[in-house]
């Protein structure tokens, strides 16, 4: 039940109505299932780049002329044992994915416990999501990783609306309510 509908608000000052009136909004709950979401995008694009590595580097090695010309002579062996430097995309897929989910979840949980400064930065972190998203469906990816940047771009898309619904910025700006002894 959205801010809007809840009795305990009344002209949008929260009236001490218990541990319901402590309850994050729908478009705070929202927020963190687009966030755990999120997450299983991230270890999607972690099984694809171990999958299909093979597929990155030849996608990779199609915009340089250098690893181009290797692989086309001799194949992604010969690439492999070549002077040109490989991207790593599998330790870059595993490393962002352990960075960026535990550091989600923890600015999901402050986002429901009404620290407000959380908004900027999950709105900083939308934003970039949505670029690198339109970035990666340019750079000639593989299908997968296609799918895969469209859905998170998305999945941003729909964060910045939970973050900046009407029921999030009213719940933010109340107090939250400190239990007594």
């Amino acid at each position: 039940m959205d801010d809007v509908t809840r009795p305990e608000v009344v002209a949008g000052a929260a009236v001490d109505a218990g541990p319901a009136a402590d309850a994050p909004p729908a478009s705070v709950r929202a927020a963190s299932t687009v966030m755990a979401l999120q997450g299983l995008l991230l270890a999607a694009l972690v099984a694809a780049t171990v999958l299909w590595e093979d597929v990155l580097v030849t996608a990779w090695a199609s915009d340089n002329p250098a690893a181009n010309a290797v692989v086309q002579e001799g194949g992604l062996t010969a690439l492999d044992e070549s002077p040109v430097a490989v991207p790593d995309f599998v330790p870059l897929a595993v490393v962002v994915f352990l960075t960026l989910v535990p550091i989600g979840a923890v600015l999901a949980a402050m986002l429901r416990h009404r620290a407000a400064w959380v908004r900027s930065w999950l709105t900083a972190g939308a934003a970039g999501g949505v670029l690198a998203a339109v970035l990666a469906t340019r750079t000639g990816a593989p299908l997968a990783f296609t799918v895969l940047a469209v859905l998170a771009g998305v999945t941003c898309v729909a964060l910045l609306a939970c973050l900046w619904h009407p029921a999030t910025t009213r719940w933010l700006a109340r107090p939250a309510r400190v239990a007594t002894a």
